[in-house]
């Protein structure tokens, strides 16, 4: 599958990645079982699938997947947590949101809870220069949103970009764990039809 321009294709992708999320959920409510220490734990996971000009994500809890496109970052993802659901609401406003004091309560996740998980799916269109970040709230936590712009349009490789920023969370506290993926597109420019 080398695009989504299908519906049976697109379908195809998406179902899947919902089968795999529950295999994983399956198998953290098995081991659970089996072992009481792990009752109750769970874990978020953000994933991005990119297929020529498509990118497919999948998400549960409250890792992100962020879009920098010509230097602003767009937040992609919506978090899974008691304080979104309290925005959503319109109880408290987006900005309480992070520094409230049920933002790290998950409202959704993958373990040892019963009931299958469905993830929020969604298709983006990439464009020539952008760049995809995945991370962990370790992240966005301790770093602003503009300073982690900079961070991946100022260096020269993704690489550099993932090491700059799990720096700058560690050197503004790193209170939590904190996990960095950065990828960027460089899309082949379409040729004009010489034939026309």
């Amino acid at each position: 599958i080398m695009r989504l321009n299908e519906d049976s294709l697109e379908n195809e992708v998406k179902e899947r990645a919902k089968e795999r999320y529950n295999q994983i959920g399956k198998v953290m409510a098995e081991q659970a079982e089996d072992d009481p220490s792990l009752r109750g734990f769970g874990t978020t996971m953000t994933m991005a699938l990119s297929l020529g000009k498509d990118l497919l994500l999948a998400h549960i809890g409250d890792s992100r997947a962020y879009l920098l496109r010509r230097g602003t970052l767009h937040q992609l993802t919506r978090d899974h947590t008691l304080a979104q659901a309290l925005v959503d609401s319109g109880v408290i406003t987006p900005q309480d949101a992070s520094t409230h004091r049920m933002r790290h309560v998950l409202t959704k996740s993958l373990g040892a809870t019963s009931g299958a998980k469905e993830p929020d799916i969604q298709e983006i269109g990439i464009q020539d220069g952008d760049g995809m970040l995945l991370c962990t709230d370790g992240l966005t936590e301790m770093v602003p949103d503009p300073k982690i712009a900079a961070i991946m349009g100022g260096e020269e490789t993704a690489e550099n970009a993932c090491r700059r920023l799990v720096d700058e969370a560690l050197k503004a506290g790193g209170k939590d764990n904190v996990t960095v993926i950065v990828a960027r597109y460089a899309l082949p420019q379409e040729k004009p039809d010489k034939t026309k």
